[in-house]
């Protein structure tokens, strides 16, 4: 389209161009012609002048001389290439001195004065009435009380012929020119044309290939996803087989009283740390279960839920990071899969940790909503810089990601939104450029 443009306006200044040098061309050669006939015009004021001087000076001194024989003396025009040469005729228009009087017979209509005009006569040099464009210079000589009028004739075409071949020459290389700019403008069009096609063609391959690059990188995505999702829930089943007979050793020397006394804290520390490693192979057992077609949704106590998820990312929390947790013990059931909120408060706060790599505070809030007592109402929110405005509607899509290559996927946050509308809920995001991030997720209460 821009190529498409550009190519337009070259045309259009093209055509302006040919047509200003055309008015250029078309002024100079009036103004040129206009210079030539005036010139042309005081020569024969100049001519007319003089021999109607030398004319009355002989007819003065020859009194007895008829006027045609003066007129040979005194007559200095001879008849040039322009077609050049004099008349004198009397009061009643009949040509009374001519080199030929029988060939220069023609039609003047001239009133009384001086001076030099472009006038369309009758000529019959030969032999037939011809009307022809002559520049005739008028001079009126008085002799007693005879008056006679004295013509210098010269004929225009012949005047302006030489400018008129240069002009017909100039008009020929336009011609040329033209054409050969018709030509060229035509090759630049097909050339254009040609080059369009061969972008859109490039183009379309590019954007297949983009789409082909994107469709395999999202099937890589969803392959390592699937194998993730696999090989968590193979791990904790077999980490969760391994558990099962510590905790049942755990239990026996429990039972026996003679090892029970020499070391009861020792017992009580390994009977609750193998407990909370079956509770955390089964935490990984519903993580790895939320990619699976059929979900079982129930009504579980958020409240539980919570505190067990924010005893999981404690481990997460780097020592330069401060937590604070304000979570409710009344208990408020929501309805979803059992796990969702683990993943969510995981995703958002590993999230909030890469945003404060030099420290910070993050607050975990949960609780009843103080809007709406029909939603509990979850707040993560950290101390980091927060995101910048023209990213901020992008966040949730799909493998959007602001981190460096391989340090994360941009899903985290499109996951979380996925499973807080499974809860029929909905998830908001609150930040200030320099004052931290929080994000606001409302769950519907269970009836």
């Amino acid at each position: 389209m821009e190529k498409k443009t550009r190519f337009t306006k070259q045309i259009i200044v093209a055509a302006l161009g040919t047509l200003l040098l055309s008015a250029i061309a078309i002024f100079s050669y009036r103004s040129v012609e206009n210079t030539i006939i005036e010139r042309e015009k005081q020569s024969l004021k100049s001519l007319a002048k003089a021999n109607a001087q030398s004319f009355q000076a002989g007819m003065k001194a020859m009194d007895n001389q008829e006027p045609a024989a003066l007129f040979e003396e005194v007559n200095t025009i001879e008849e040039s290439e322009n077609g050049r040469y004099c008349i004198v005729k009397n009061r009643e228009g009949v040509t009374v001195m001519s080199k030929d009087r029988d060939s220069r017979e023609i039609s003047i209509s001239h009133e009384a004065g001086n001076g030099c005009t472009i006038d369309w006569i009758y000529d019959t040099s030969s032999g037939t009435p011809r009307r022809t464009r002559k520049l005739i210079a008028y001079e009126t000589i008085e002799i007693g009380e005879e008056e006679y009028s004295l013509y210098i004739i010269e004929d225009y075409d012949k005047v302006i012929q030489p400018i008129e071949q240069i002009a017909f020459y100039f008009c020929l290389l336009g011609i040329i020119v033209l054409v050969w700019i018709a030509w060229f403008i035509r090759r630049i069009s097909e050339q254009n044309k040609k080059e369009t096609l061969l972008e859109k063609e490039l183009q379309y391959e590019k954007t297949l290939n983009e789409t082909m690059k994107r469709e395999e990188g999202l099937m890589q995505k969803y392959n390592h996803s699937k194998t993730m999702g696999v090989l968590t829930g193979s791990i904790a089943h077999e980490f969760n087989n391994l558990m099962t007979p510590i905790v049942l050793y755990a239990e026996l020397l429990e039972e026996n009283e003679t090892v029970y006394r020499e070391m009861p804290e020792e017992i009580h520390e390994m009977k609750s740390t193998a407990l909370r490693c079956g509770e955390l192979a089964r935490q990984l057992l519903d993580y790895s279960r939320q990619g699976k077609a059929e979900k079982a949704l129930t009504d579980y106590d958020a409240a539980h839920a919570m505190r067990e998820a924010v005893n999981i990312v404690k481990k997460l929390i780097p020592e330069q990071i401060e937590l604070k947790e304000i979570i409710c013990r009344t208990p408020y059931y929501i309805h979803g899969q059992a796990g969702a909120l683990n993943q969510i408060v995981i995703n958002l706060v590993t999230n909030a940790v890469h945003a404060m790599e030099e420290g910070g505070v993050l607050r975990i809030q949960f609780g009843l909503s103080s809007e709406d007592e029909h939603y509990v109402r979850l707040i993560i929110e950290d101390s980091g810089p927060g995101i910048p405005k023209e990213i901020q509607q992008r966040v949730f899509h799909p493998f959007f990601t602001t981190k460096e290559i391989g340090e994360g996927t941009g899903i985290g946050l499109t996951v979380v939104k996925r499973l807080t509308e499974e809860h029929k809920g909905f998830i908001r995001v609150k930040t200030e450029e320099g004052k931290g991030t929080a994000f606001i997720l409302d769950f519907p209460r269970a009836k």
